[in-house]
């Protein structure tokens, strides 16, 4: 019978672990990922943490149990027979026990913490970002399982941006529950829009309106000739008469109606 593999996985984020366990193949994974309108994408390279099982550990302790009882021993032994008449190896045999112990601390503490690295299979494996993480579920034991949770760094916003909302609607919609998350950021007014693929993050500073645009972009590598995309960020500060954004700025237009008559400052948020 084959072994089960489990992954150790991160104690506070309560992700769901499985996905659609009524499923009992990876075709029927990927037709009802389609169906029901995850945006998943297959990943390369993806290495899961897995957990060892006894027989593992057991063989690593076995191995440097070798090492305290018979390796170093005997080279010690040797070492002292040796050292009046041989000092030139004297230097060649303390690197070998030198590197021995390292190896032995090593294992010890591979042992104990009893986590190994595990390929994902690309042709099994699906990245759907949802709440600031990438979540790494992967067809394994049968069913679709939850397998890696990464956070997702700033730079990537743009990438992300419509999907991880997308995908929140639908672990919500399929009946999942989701961790809460509480991401702090004491900017004010702070807003986030898209427009003509870009992702625009607005914020206001002492009455000023900060602009940071992440944009893609196609360049040609001058190496090769290939025309590559990279990730540009654009950052602007503007007087709130110079804003230069306000036909696309959702906060900003409902701002103008709501105080229209009354004064041209944004309120600030009401502090909870």
């Amino acid at each position: 019978m084959e072994k089960e593999i489990k992954f150790r996985l991160p104690d506070e984020l309560k992700f769901p672990q499985f996905l659609f366990e009524d499923k009992k193949s990876l075709d029927a994974i990927k037709e009802e990922l389609a169906s029901v309108g995850f945006i998943a994408l297959q990943q390369k390279d993806v290495i899961a943490n897995r957990v060892m099982d006894t027989e593992e550990i057991s063989e690593i302790r076995a191995e440097y149990g070798d090492i305290a009882e018979t390796d170093l021993p005997s080279l010690y032994e040797e070492m002292g027979a040796l050292e009046a008449k041989y000092k030139a190896d004297k230097k060649t045999l303390e690197g070998q026990i030198s590197a021995l112990n390292t190896k032995f601390k090593d294992l010890v503490s591979f042992a104990k913490r009893g986590i190994r690295d595990y390929n994902l299979d690309y042709e099994k494996t699906f990245c759907i970002s949802v709440m600031k993480h990438y979540l790494f579920y992967t067809w394994v034991n049968g069913r679709f399982e939850l397998a890696m949770v990464q956070e997702i760094p700033n730079h990537k916003g743009l990438d992300i941006f419509n999907s991880i909302e997308k995908n929140k609607e639908v672990f919500e919609s399929l009946g999942y529950t989701l961790p809460e998350i509480k991401i702090e950021d004491s900017r004010t007014n702070l807003r986030r829009f898209s427009k003509d693929e870009s992702l625009y993050e607005v914020w206001e500073e002492n009455g000023i309106i900060n602009v940071r645009i992440y944009r893609k972009e196609d360049i040609e590598d001058e190496s090769t000739g290939d025309i590559v995309e990279i990730n540009r960020t654009e950052i602007g500060k503007y007087a709130r008469e110079n804003y230069p954004y306000k036909d696309i700025d959702p906060y900003f237009n409902e701002q103008t109606e709501t105080s229209e008559g009354e004064t041209d400052e944004i309120p600030e948020e009401p502090e909870e």
